[in-house]
């Protein structure tokens, strides 16, 4: 019906001016070059297949990043996607940025919300943060831990 169009446009329109109101980020701590077939993380999930560059993050499920995100989330990092590799442990996940040309130690890694970078804008909602998860959008901010530093601006 029309109604039910309008009401859809409506709701469409709104959802595009909608901001994120918070983000979970961290920093690249370290970079390490991983050989085609190598495996990397607890029980070897993940086999490069080509000669990669992951980033270590120093965040895991102790912070709020769920192991169920394992083979399915991403972070931003240079403002270009990049994929979750590996199983995500207690404190560290792994990032492949083998395509974010001039990746460096110290830059920062968006797991929810919008980074922006030398090659571009992303944004990782929490909707799909939670689809990823399996999670609510509810459970995945209030899983966010007492670990993780909370800035107000």
């Amino acid at each position: 019906s029309g109604a039910r169009r309008a009401r859809a446009l409506r709701q469409r329109r709104l959802a595009a001016r909608r901001r994120q109101a918070m983000r979970f980020v961290t920093h690249v701590a370290q970079l390490r070059h991983v050989a085609a077939g190598a495996s990397v993380g607890y029980g070897s999930l993940w086999t490069a297949s080509r000669p990669t560059l992951c980033a270590i993050l120093p965040v895991g499920y102790a912070d709020g990043l769920p192991r169920r995100v394992t083979g399915k989330g991403a972070v931003v990092i240079g403002g270009r996607r990049c994929p979750l590799v590996g199983a995500v442990s207690m404190d560290i996940a792994i990032a492949d940025v083998t395509d974010v040309p001039g990746v460096a130690l110290g830059d920062e890694a968006v797991l929810l919300g919008s980074g922006a970078g030398a090659h571009g804008t992303d944004t990782i909602t929490t909707a799909e943060f939670a689809a990823w998860s399996g999670l609510t959008p509810y459970e995945v901010t209030c899983g966010i831990s007492k670990r993780v530093p909370r800035v107000y601006r």
